[in-house]
């Protein structure tokens, strides 16, 4: 029998304290219930100044060369998987966190803002065979040489979508603090009205306009490899923003 794989994505902001790490296993459990197995992406925990937050790890790299720094960087994915990781364990879910390598996507030595080569489902498949759930540190590759190259600002959606090709999985589910994407910025606009459906070039639209929604090369790599997708709060576990191929604004 075919297994069944859910690919999820948690960004920072679903991660930067308890209460917030327990809503974000409750929507694993979620995903456990519909599903054999499930893979989730993470971001580093919360947004500058916190400790492990992308930004506060980057402003200690000042000095670095550009492979050091990615080296820096990283760290804050790698520490929030295995803090996921723990966390998934002490409510009896049977998880494992990936290193980087293991995760097997493949870049060049384009430092902080890495092309993709290839991903190797290899060490991916052989996990998914002895945990029901896999958690992976986003936003990061391993290059042909051997170092740590990071995928860009946003690059944890990236590779959701690459580990979902690999996989042949075609819908993912981007979990974030907003309900969805919004026609305005909702944490300034008590007005901004949530999208309920929108096609991968209308949500590219909408950030050429400065929506920092996603990562415009994970939406055209989406859109590319026709991967559905969904943006949702972490929090409320209710629909959210459904981008695809198909769907117009609704």
């Amino acid at each position: 029998m075919k297994m069944k794989i859910n690919v999820i994505k948690f960004g920072g902001s679903s991660l930067k304290d308890e209460q917030s790490i327990e809503k974000a296993i409750a929507r694993v459990l979620e995903h456990l219930d519909e599903t054999d197995r499930v893979i989730v992406v993470v971001s580093a925990m919360g947004r500058f100044p916190l400790c492990y937050a992308t930004d506060t790890l980057a402003s200690l790299a000042t000095h670095l060369c550009a492979k050091d720094k990615d080296r820096l960087i990283s760290l804050g994915e790698v520490i929030s998987s295995l803090a996921f990781e723990n966390r998934c364990l002490e409510h009896s879910i049977k998880a494992s966190a990936l290193s980087i390598s293991e995760t097997g996507i493949i870049t060049d030595d384009n430092y902080q803002k890495g092309h993709v080569l290839a991903v190797s489902d290899k060490k991916l498949k052989h996990a998914l065979k002895e945990h029901e759930v896999i958690i992976v540190p986003g936003f990061t590759g391993t290059s042909l040489t051997g170092n740590t190259v990071t995928l860009g600002r946003g690059g944890s959606d990236y590779s959701a979508f690459l580990i979902a090709e690999a996989l042949k999985v075609p819908f993912v589910t981007i979990y974030t603090d907003v309900s969805g994407v919004y026609d305005k910025d909702p944490h300034q606009y008590t007005s901004a009205k949530m999208i309920k459906t929108l096609h991968y070039d209308e949500l590219l639209e909408l950030i050429e306009q400065g929506a920092k929604v996603m990562q415009k090369e994970s939406v055209l790599y989406a859109k590319r490899k026709n991967i559905m997708f969904e943006v949702c709060s972490t929090f409320t576990g209710r629909p959210g923003t459904i981008v695809s191929a198909q769907t117009k604004q609704e």
